[in-house]
């Protein structure tokens, strides 16, 4: 939201989105916009929304998870016997033999001191409460408090209990015996990092609860949660596959020893520094030195895959099996190494969204498994578009999505696209999503299924497309590639292709309804008359046939005009009679007279023949008869390139709100008045973007942002200004 001129932190921006559930599923809950509303208004300075002032905001999200692009590592929780030492500390013998037991909300007693997750970091905090499976903290750092998963809560100093090591003990088989019992289903504790199953795929998650014969797990990438049977989960094949552990250290891991490290979404080569008690590792980076503790799944040994070098064997033989009827594409070598890179995360996101198996050659072949039906038109379109937004192009291939995709489109004004394109493949990363441009071709008619069939006539009343919404309006010319409309609510002009032109309701062509013909306005009656190629205030002096003599208001001269060239002052501006208040309201911003000019203004109150109005350029006040006050021109729209984002509820959301934080930075000139006009919010049963109007976006914000913050925590939300 742009907040309203002459405070330099009305233009700031918060970064960031909502959390949400899984794909159709989850959604912005109507208690969560409320409390918004209810923060903002109790924010310092008492900030009051208002439909009329300030600027738009726009904010995305669903209480309950992580904010997009800042899913870490999994964290294992402490264990138990540390968070709760015995009053009597048995015997050294009988301390090996016991086994560690998985963390739970007796792990953490109140006031306990701890480390808490925020964001991608751990911070200083008091437990305050446990409940089952979460944990209320009190961060050191700011007094805020905040209810977290039994995951993201530690014993201070890092030291995380090695929840591994329950599936290792002596309860169950050890991971990687060959057991079926070590690949799925055995040894389930909170914390411990698995593989989750995901229509026909297995993902990275982390275990939230298991109980009896389900398991509650967080799948990594987008942070969504799900109750799987145990035979849809199995021990992530990286512990499987490298060894033993004991007492939740990975043995095979030894100081000066070369590995790769995760940072980020990818794998880098590092130095083992040391390996810790606690189960994590310190490893520093040879590109520049830099020394992190990771923990264990984050550390892989030299050239290995991320699922273990056994593991890596297996799925490249299954990749390079015979799968019937599978899709073939050639995305190009480069596109095919960038689908590949990491730990393949983007291609699990496509194969999510498409609901197939994706193996991508080195050649540049990608073969698509298909499972489900519509699967092969998924698998395509979103290749197509990853491998176009690689290229820094758009994409000419959408021009109808495929059953079962969903997507979001952003306009972007094309002043701004070439910053938005640079941006783009971090954009993608840091939220899941496949974002591309519409080639000019493909926006023009992606939402034309209907267009082929559809013919207009000159005159016809129509609805006509501005911004995201239709308004009434007339065809003036059509022609092959398009329909040229007249706005009626303020007789703009704009051309249009057919697919944003559509027949009027409750309507047909002009002259087919009974509507009587507009009378011509009267001697002495205020009108706006022709003058070059503008309108100017006058008033009638004579009529004679189709002929009407004015005088200027603004330097009293006189013409004769023919009556198209004259249009009723009132009429046509305000779209009421003159006269009649309701066509203004208190609030809203106008034209008002001053001298022989208009200038900006804002109506403080209506009357039936007098408007107050309060003149924006030095406050002053003034009432004016109704004929000297007139609705505020629209601008004309910017013009716009379509960002086409695929994924799931959260993660469009997410996306589309920081793409309008890159449209609106400091430094633009563009009116969010303008392009935003017409959008409305998303429905709040469904995770979208909303448009709040703030009086003082400045004052929610507050200094380096600790209102923002606090508004942030209490409603899960992250908001853009």
């Amino acid at each position: 939201m742009l907040g309203p001129e002459g405070d330099d932190e009305d233009d700031a921006f918060w970064n960031g989105a909502f959390g949400s559930g899984g794909a159709d599923s989850s959604g912005l809950q109507t208690e969560a916009a409320a409390s918004t509303e209810a923060a903002a208004a109790a924010a310092p300075g008492g900030t009051v929304p208002s439909s009329e002032a300030g600027g738009e905001a726009w904010q995305e999200g669903h209480c309950g998870a992580a904010a997009p692009g800042e899913a870490g590592p999994p964290r294992t929780p402490p264990r138990g016997d540390e968070a709760e030492a015995p009053q009597q500390a048995p015997h050294r013998e009988e301390q090996q033999a016991e086994t560690p037991a998985p963390a739970t909300g007796s792990s953490f007693a109140p006031g306990q001191a701890v480390e808490a997750k925020y964001g991608n970091a751990f911070f200083e905090a008091e437990v305050l409460e446990t409940m089952g499976d979460q944990v209320q903290v009190r961060y050191a750092y700011d007094g805020s408090e905040a209810m977290l998963l039994l995951t993201d809560v530690r014993l201070k100093g890092g030291d995380v209990a090695a929840v591994a090591a329950a599936a290792a003990s002596d309860d169950g088989p050890a991971a990687g015996d060959g057991s079926a019992d070590s690949a799925t289903g055995a040894g389930l504790v909170a914390g411990l990092a698995v593989e989750a199953k995901f229509g026909n795929s297995f993902f990275d998650a982390v275990v939230v609860e298991a109980t009896g014969d389900a398991v509650k797990v967080r799948y990594l990438y987008d942070n969504s949660e799900a109750s799987l049977p145990k035979e849809d989960v199995r021990l992530k094949s990286s512990t499987a596959a490298e060894g033993s552990i004991e007492g939740g250290v990975a043995v095979e891991f030894a100081g000066g020893q070369e590995v790769e490290a995760k940072f980020g979404n990818s794998f880098f080569e590092a130095e083992v520094v040391e390996v810790h008690d606690s189960g994590t590792i310190s490893v520093k980076y040879k590109y520049d030195g830099s020394v992190a503790e990771l923990q264990r799944a984050d550390v892989r040994h030299k050239g290995a895959d991320e699922v273990g070098d056994g593991a890596a064997a297996a799925a490249a033989a299954e990749e390079e099996e015979d799968w019937p009827d599978a899709l073939e594409l050639d995305i190009g070598w480069e596109v095919a190494a960038y689908l590949n890179e990491g730990e393949r995360w983007r291609k699990k996101i496509v194969e999510k969204l498409s609901g197939t198996r994706v193996a991508a050659a080195e050649s540049g072949t990608v073969r698509c498994k298909v499972d489900e039906t519509g699967g092969a038109a998924r698998a395509r379109c979103l290749l197509l578009a990853l491998a176009a937004a690689k290229a820094g192009n758009g994409v000419d291939a959408v021009q109808e999505l495929p059953q079962g995709l969903s997507s979001s489109i952003v306009d972007v004004p094309t002043e701004r696209k070439d910053a938005i394109q640079g941006k783009l493949l971090k954009l993608m990363d840091d939220h899941s999503v496949v974002a591309v441009f519409l080639n000019k071709e493909v926006a023009a008619t992606r939402d034309a299924g209907q267009e082929a069939a559809q013919e207009f006539e000159p005159g016809q009343e129509v609805e006509a497309k501005f911004g995201n919404s239709f308004f009434p309006a007339e065809v003036i010319e059509v022609s092959e590639t398009g329909v040229k409309v007249k706005y009626a609510y303020d007789n703009s002009e704009a051309e249009l292709p057919k697919s944003d032109v559509k027949p009027k309701v409750t309507g047909g062509a002009k002259g087919t309804a009974e509507e009587p013909e507009q009378p011509l306005p009267e001697p002495g009656e205020a009108v706006e008359a022709k003058f070059g190629n503008s309108f100017f205030s006058a008033e009638v002096v004579e009529i004679n046939g189709d002929v009407i003599k004015v005088k200027y208001d603004y330097d009293k001269s006189e013409a004769d005009l023919p009556s198209a060239e004259v249009k009723r002052k009132v009429a046509s501006e305000a779209g009421g009679t003159e006269g009649s208040a309701a066509k203004l309201h208190a609030g809203q911003l106008v034209e008002a007279k001053f001298g022989n000019s208009f200038f900006e203004a804002e109506v403080v109150e209506a009357g039936d023949a007098i408007v107050k109005v309060k003149y924006k350029y030095d406050g002053s006040e003034a009432e004016l008869p109704q004929a000297e006050v007139k609705v505020k021109a629209t601008p004309a729209p910017y013009e716009t390139e379509q960002l086409c984002i695929f994924g799931d509820d959260r993660s469009r959301a997410a996306s589309s709100a920081e793409v309008y934080k890159f449209i609106f930075l400091k430094d633009g000139n563009l009116d969010p008045g303008v392009l935003l006009a017409g959008k409305e919010s998303d429905p709040l049963e469904a995770a979208g973007v909303s448009f709040v109007t703030l009086e003082r976006p400045a004052r929610v914000i507050g200094f380096r942002g600790s209102v923002k913050k606090k508004i942030e925590r209490a409603t899960c939300a992250k908001v853009e200004v």
